[in-house]
């Protein structure tokens, strides 16, 4: 099984620490879609049973990232074009939801972080971290949107496409999903929901188009 970066922040259950883990590989596409997960294998490397790694592939499973076959034991779970294009439209649709509740209650402090966030991406010259304020950027308006029910609907769909989109952004670059960062920005500190939806549904759109491609080639 390919090695996997089982650093986690303390104090966390076990098992908790076993999904943080095998969740973090998944989308950081440590762990490849169709690669095997032993539960026995991952147990010998955290020096645990294999009760907690197994309850966290349930819990995987239940994202859909992992399937459990009852032939062939654990995989990373593999997207097909269709599973992509449904994940995608799922997701715009609770992303604008977000969008449409958080632009009129934003605060000051939330723009700032916004904003800051955006330069922080434009200065970083290293993928992995501008993957990460990526993350933080979006996280932060559905953050505003005060619904953490959506909040937690909306991560969840996105683990399941992270994976690819990261694929993506390696391949075609960031300059242009960045620069509708901005602009989704733009239209927040504008109050003008209609148009930051536009903007979010081009963005999504966009997504969905490079990673369908990705995973009919």
């Amino acid at each position: 099984m390919t090695s996997i970066d089982l650093a986690v922040t303390m104090p966390q259950s076990r098992k908790d620490a076993v999904l943080d883990a095998l969740r973090r590989a998944i989308i950081e596409g440590q762990l490849k879609p169709g690669e095997r997960l032993d539960a026995a294998s991952i147990a010998a490397r955290l020096g645990c049973s294999r009760m907690p790694v197994r309850d966290a592939l349930k819990e995987l499973e239940a994202e859909g990232l992992v399937t459990c076959f009852p032939s062939r034991g654990t995989e990373v779970s593999r997207l097909d074009a269709y599973d992509l294009e449904q994940l995608v439209g799922i997701r715009l649709a609770l992303e604008q939801l977000a969008l449409r509740r958080a632009i009129p209650v934003m605060t000051s402090q939330d723009l700032d972080d916004l904003r800051n966030i955006l330069e922080r991406m434009d200065e970083t010259p290293d993928l992995g971290a501008w993957l990460q304020l990526n993350e933080a950027f979006h996280a932060r308006i559905n953050a505003a949107s005060g619904w953490p029910r959506l909040v937690g609907e909306i991560e969840r769909q996105r683990r399941n496409i992270e994976r690819y989109v990261r694929q993506r952004i390696h391949i075609d670059g960031r300059a242009q999903p960045h620069a509708q960062h901005w602009a989704l920005y733009d239209a927040c500190v504008a109050r003008d929901a209609e148009r930051a939806c536009a903007i979010l549904e081009d963005h999504l759109s966009r997504t969905a188009r490079l990673v369908t491609q990705h995973a009919e080639s």
